[in-house]
């Protein structure tokens, strides 16, 4: 015990504890310090990493947002973010860099385009008005609003009908979103995507 700093005996206030307790608490420590000083081997670092990078536990921190967004329960939340992994349920957008996976959100929405958009780092998306409302949930990445705000992950992000804005994603890395969009949006005074 007299190798732990002063500071940690302090805090423990170890003078308090009888010597059983004393010594059961050293040796709880001492397995502590040599869990946290050996380094995980090579092979289960990765796949721990792996698991991280992919699959719908990602964006875990979102699911219950989502599927409030969306109006779906949290399982329906989890089958669709497993299959962003799949190449083949992504469609390509009419603007370089952007990639758009179509859902079908609740009952309450069906009028509504519901998906999850990708975009790569650097993308510009072209000024545009909202014809309905637009809500955003920044699941990774950000973008910087042609107003100057930054919206990066968890960031909600409403624009209402009529409003107009452009925006550009971050050089860090993609910008994935879940968006339900109401009644479309216009570029130029006209329906985009395009009929």
């Amino acid at each position: 015990m007299t190798r732990l700093p002063a500071f940690v005996r302090e805090s423990l206030e170890l003078d308090e504890l009888d010597e059983p307790d004393a010594a059961a608490l050293a040796e709880v420590l001492a397995y502590y310090a040599l869990a946290v000083a050996a380094p995980a081997p090579e092979r289960l670092r990765e796949r721990l990493l792996a698991s991280l990078r992919g699959g719908a536990e990602r964006y875990a921190p979102f699911w219950q947002r989502l599927g409030e967004l969306f109006e779906l329960p949290l399982e329906r939340v989890r089958s669709i973010l497993a299959e962003l992994d799949a190449p083949a349920r992504w469609q390509a957008a009419p603007v370089a860099g952007m990639r758009l996976y179509h859902l079908e959100p609740g009952p309450a929405l069906a009028a509504a385009d519901a998906g999850i958009v990708s975009l790569e780092p650097g993308t510009a998306f072209p000024e545009h008005t909202h014809r309905g409302l637009e809500r955003v949930l920044v699941l990774s990445g950000g973008y910087v609003d042609s107003t100057g705000a930054e919206f990066g992950p968890g960031a909600l992000h409403e624009m209402p009908a009529g409003s107009s804005h452009a925006y550009r994603v971050l050089d860090a890395e993609p910008c994935v979103f879940a968006v339900v969009l109401h009644e479309g949006i216009e570029i130029d005074g006209r329906p985009f995507p395009p009929r």
